[in-house]
């Protein structure tokens, strides 16, 4: 399976033309902001649509064998589907004014499915160029007239 034919997932029908969770533009990112106790509510109608089939995004990097800056760049460019709340608290300010504040806790989630198709991919890739180096590697032996024969 190549990188290609990682399969996405949809997200909850309702979202999709919901004013509350927004699509990053460019990719499938998923994203709600709202007060803390909206997470509880959001993570378990995320966790009905998509089965449990969830994994936090600092855990990827270990999941698949890529480092941080992978993921990220892979998330961005639309190749993995990723789902975030980022909590926001009501602030007043000096004068009174109310506006919602975006705080430090921000919840991010993607498909383990995916990842997992990621990980597949990357290992059959990882095999065909390490194939391709002992192919290449035995015919220059072959060249220079060496007795070693590779083990079939």
């Amino acid at each position: 399976m190549s990188d290609n034919q990682i399969q996405p997932v949809s997200p909850p029908p309702k979202w999709i033309d919901s004013a509350v969770v927004k699509c990053e533009p460019g990719t499938r990112w998923w994203v709600e902001r709202g007060p803390s106790d909206h997470f509880k509510h959001w993570l378990r109608e995320l966790h009905n649509h998509l089965g449990g089939d969830l994994i936090p995004m600092q855990w990827v990097p270990l999941f698949v064998g890529v480092t941080r800056r992978a993921v990220r760049k892979r998330v961005d460019g639309g190749g993995l589907t990723a789902f975030s709340f980022v909590v926001e608290e009501l602030h007043r300010s000096m004068l009174g004014k109310e506006t919602n504040r975006e705080t430090k806790n921000r919840y991010d989630y993607l498909v383990m499915s995916e990842c997992e198709a990621w990980r597949e991919a990357i290992i059959e890739r990882l095999e065909e160029e390490e194939q391709e180096r002992y192919r290449r590697e035995n015919q220059e032996r072959r060249k220079r007239g060496s007795r070693w024969r590779p083990l079939d």
